[in-house]
């Protein structure tokens, strides 16, 4: 995931989505799911979206500028 591979990150974000071998986080796994539609991933807007209905707007704003910072630091 952190060397850019969209379908790495789709996963990622489906792990922190249901908690699997993680902690579930609907933050993280929106900033996951955001970084893979970004890399071109076909499925990972809409899982985005779904997860974003189950969040506030502060812990949307919050996600989207975690996505921001980290695709800042990957494509560094």
């Amino acid at each position: 995931a952190e060397q850019g591979h969209a379908e790495a990150q789709f996963y990622l974000g489906l792990m922190y989505a249901v908690g699997r071998g993680m902690w579930q986080d609907d933050t993280l796994a929106h900033m996951w799911f955001n970084i893979s539609a970004y890399n071109g991933h076909r499925d990972a807007a809409k899982n985005r979206d779904l997860i974003a209905k189950q969040m506030s707007p502060a812990e949307v704003t919050q996600a989207r500028k975690m996505a921001s910072t980290k695709l800042n630091h990957l494509q560094s």
